[in-house]
């Protein structure tokens, strides 16, 4: 796999990369992938494990029922290296819930081109949220998204929900 041999390789059109719609067939696939995720999470924010993560994550399910849900595997040559789930907010406005690359593809330019595929499958209005704790996705999301402020959508006595709005192009571009 190139982008592990060659972690620091910058590709602009990842050969292979794709962004499907995630099955009932793919629900255990997802369901680990998130679990990863959230364990990532919680380590970056110095959170305690949990043994079942997923019992922190009531919406799972509804990603497979909920016609407002998508939940989405990203795949390079064949391989699953990442997961996002995205909702509909109202008519318009779409939220990428989660957002995830395995840690030995990150680093190489998937994210971004996969981020790409996912705001082009739903154009228009975003929001994308991030714990402002977790410096990885602040740095990830801001440079993404380039000059953009992200603005406080939730706060806590421990933590601060930021939220970047834009609006995505059919070809995943952000205006």
């Amino acid at each position: 796999m190139i982008a592990s041999r060659f972690p620091k390789m910058r590709r602009t059109l990842p050969v292979g990369l794709c962004v499907q719609a995630a099955s009932e067939e793919d629900r255990e696939t997802l369901a680990w992938m998130l679990t990863t995720c959230l364990t990532e999470l919680r380590a970056i924010l110095g959170e305690a494990e949990s043994s079942d993560p997923l019992s922190n994550y009531p919406w799972f399910d509804e990603y497979f029922s909920d016609p407002t849900r998508s939940p989405l595997l990203i795949t390079e040559a064949g391989e699953v290296i990442g997961f996002a789930l995205v909702r509909q907010l109202d008519r318009r406005v779409h939220q990428l819930a989660e957002f995830f690359i395995g840690q030995q593809h990150r680093r190489c330019g998937l994210g971004r081109s996969a981020a790409t595929l996912v705001f082009g499958r739903f154009p228009g209005p975003w929001s994308v949220e991030y714990d402002s704790r977790n410096e990885p996705a602040a740095r990830f999301w801001t440079g993404f998204t380039g000059a953009r402020t992200p603005t406080k959508s939730e706060s806590t006595d421990t933590s601060c929900r930021l939220a970047l709005t834009f609006t995505a192009g059919s070809d995943g571009s952000l205006e």
